[in-house]
């Protein structure tokens, strides 16, 4: 701030303040004509099948839901349908239901036509998408009773 006098008059002004940078990291500049390299379809998918087969079932849902959304293949849908229910184990295996139930629900949401195919023996209720139905999953040979009518 200066202050500076005349002779009936005390005139005060602000000094202004330089700017400072946010951050002392250099601002990234954009590459123009470069862009991340584009993978087929075919890659994706062969990565995400290998990661199905070896057991990398959030992986495998990321391959085949973005194949899925450049072109929806009903094979890549019931693969799609395979890695869930792969995910949905693996959660439930951990305790984690909350989460078996939420990767549950998005292989319901695959559509009602989609079988499961993992070998669990599961056969999906009317009801699908409950929780119910997502328990009977996890102990296929033990049938939940009805519930008691009153």
């Amino acid at each position: 701030m200066l202050v500076y006098t005349t002779a009936s008059l005390i005139v005060v002004t602000p000094v202004p303040t330089p700017i400072l940078a946010m951050s002392k990291r250099p601002k990234r500049r954009a590459t123009l004509g470069k862009s991340a390299p584009t993978v087929s379809p075919a890659a994706i998918e062969s990565k995400a099948r290998e990661g199905l087969a070896g057991g990398l079932h959030r992986e495998a849902i990321a391959g085949f839901k973005q194949l899925l959304k450049q072109e929806p293949r009903p094979a890549w849908c019931l693969v799609l349908a395979d890695a869930y229910m792969g995910r949905v184990l693996e959660l439930a295996a951990k305790d984690m239901l909350e989460e078996a139930l939420a990767i549950w629900e998005n292989r319901v949401g695959l559509g009602e036509d989609i079988p499961i195919r993992s070998g669990t023996g599961y056969t999906p209720p009317a009801h699908k998408g409950r929780v119910e139905s997502m328990l009977d999953l996890f102990a296929p040979g033990n049938a939940m009773p009805p519930p008691e009518q009153d």
